[in-house]
């Protein structure tokens, strides 16, 4: 068994598994009417999976009165228009992960002439003032912290090329 095909195998274990340890509903089940529900649909603001013909909606996007988590839906747009599939978008809200929230790089030219001890003082004052968390993603999709499953998205789709906060704070030497 080559490489791809041993890919391709785990990704199918993959979707059998989530399908198994998620609920899904019909169109019919949700409290949107068609129209709306279309138009969720074209603009991205709900997932779906197609079963043989027929659209199912993971339960785990919806609140208790049964809408699209607002801070979900706030970034499914960007999440499906990204080059990940609506699978992997789901795996990736279920994969625990760590996102550094905020973060302190002390200036490398304060650094030049500053002593060993200084400098790891700045070191650890540094680590202390980083923020990180770790968490699945829908566990904070249902805590509604906007802020923090935008880090989160990011971190994903744009980890090169993310600006991650620094503390309002500064470190002298």
């Amino acid at each position: 068994m080559n490489y791809i095909t041993t890919q391709m195998c785990n990704y199918q274990k993959k979707r059998v598994d989530f399908i198994a340890e998620h609920k899904f509903k019909s169109a019919n089940e949700l409290p949107f009417s068609h129209d709306v529900l279309t138009d969720l649909i074209e603009l991205k603001k709900i997932i779906y999976m197609d079963f043989g013909g027929k659209k199912q909606f993971p339960t785990f996007q919806f609140n208790k009165s049964g809408q699209v988590y607002p801070v979900l839906q706030t970034h499914l747009p960007q999440l499906l228009n990204s080059d990940w599939n609506v699978w992997e978008v789901c795996f990736w809200l279920y994969q625990e992960r760590t996102v550094t929230l905020k973060r302190l790089k002390p200036d490398a030219r304060l650094l030049k002439k500053v002593s060993l001890h200084h400098m790891l003082k700045i070191a650890k004052k540094a680590r202390e003032l980083t923020e990180t968390c770790v968490a699945k993603p829908i566990d904070i999709v249902t805590t509604g912290d906007n802020r923090m499953f935008k880090a989160f998205v990011e971190d994903w789709l744009t980890p090169d090329h993310r600006t991650i906060p620094e503390p309002d704070v500064s470190i002298e030497p």
